[in-house]
């Protein structure tokens, strides 16, 4: 078996939705490959998957036009249909950060990391993301006093 060599992950700075280009070009790039090995013939959970991921996309236009909070929902349906589906969780990770509960999307990170497609900048992505939460995090934590 080939091992692939680890490429290194660029951390992206994550300001604002547009800090996702990558992700969203590769889960349109799934949607495709998906719906193409379909029209073959189903195999396995294949359309739920297929429409998870298709859900996922439509919950990345509302995002995208400044509705997280109806996004929301719909990723969470989407991993319901299909558990594996990586772009959700991010997407989830990021609009529970986007809302002020960076602790809730940080649940979501280790799951993203998982079933996202293995491709640097998507994970750079993620990083920037998870820097972006932990960051968030840290500063809301409570200060613990020192005994005197």
């Amino acid at each position: 078996m080939v091992q692939k060599a680890k490429v290194p992950v660029a951390p992206v700075r994550v300001e604002n939705w547009e800090a996702f280009l990558h992700a969203n070009d590769a889960l349109l790039k799934e949607i495709k490959q998906r719906a193409g090995a379909l029209k073959k013939g189903p195999a396995g959970n294949e359309p739920a998957e297929l429409a998870s991921l298709r859900m996922t996309n439509r919950a990345r236009g509302m995002i995208e036009k400044g509705s997280p909070g109806s996004a929301l929902e719909l990723l969470e349906r989407s991993i319901s249909m299909y558990k594996g589906n990586g772009y959700a969780y991010m997407f989830l990770a990021y609009v529970h950060h986007l809302q002020g509960r960076s602790a809730r999307g940080a649940e979501f990170l280790s799951s993203a990391r998982r079933y996202l497609p293995d491709d640097p900048r998507v994970h750079g992505e993620l990083e920037g993301l998870s820097r972006s939460i932990k960051s968030n995090t840290e500063s809301r934590a409570p200060a613990t006093r020192r005994a005197s």
